[in-house]
């Protein structure tokens, strides 16, 4: 089986960065489609398809799919030229962009811990791409 290290090239490396960007800003079109219809009531059934009827109308929710779509054409790529076991790991590094992107983006706070998590989440992207 190939490996990452062995396969790298700047192609894969353009294909982690276009997935992570893709994953890391369709979670954000999916944040300003919710923050556009509103919060959802989940008292009823009724409410809950109100909700949803609502969030298909939303640009913002066709631009999110369509970056996931993004997103997972790049894993199929990537799969075909690494290692799932380290890709994956790399893939990870959306759990800490999401969060940083949301502090720009929508004035979110970050605890101290949250902060610590992203960096311990990125040191072990980078150490395990490194193996």
């Amino acid at each position: 089986m190939k490996t990452l290290t062995s396969t790298f090239s700047p192609s894969v490396g353009w294909l982690f960065a276009l997935l992570i960007f893709c994953d890391t800003f369709s979670q954000v079109l999916f944040k300003m489609a919710s923050l556009e219809v509103g919060a959802a009531s989940l008292e009823s059934w009724q409410s809950f398809f109100a909700f949803a009827a609502s969030l298909l109308v939303q640009p913002a929710l066709v631009g999110g799919v369509l970056l996931l779509l993004v997103a997972f054409c790049c894993w199929m790529l990537l799969m075909s030229r690494t290692d799932l076991s380290k890709a994956h790991l790399i893939s990870g590094i959306a759990y800490a962009t999401v969060p940083l992107v949301s502090v720009c983006l929508f004035a979110e706070h970050l605890s101290i811990a949250q902060i610590m998590g992203i960096g311990l989440i990125t040191l072990g992207a980078t150490i395990s791409s490194l193996s």
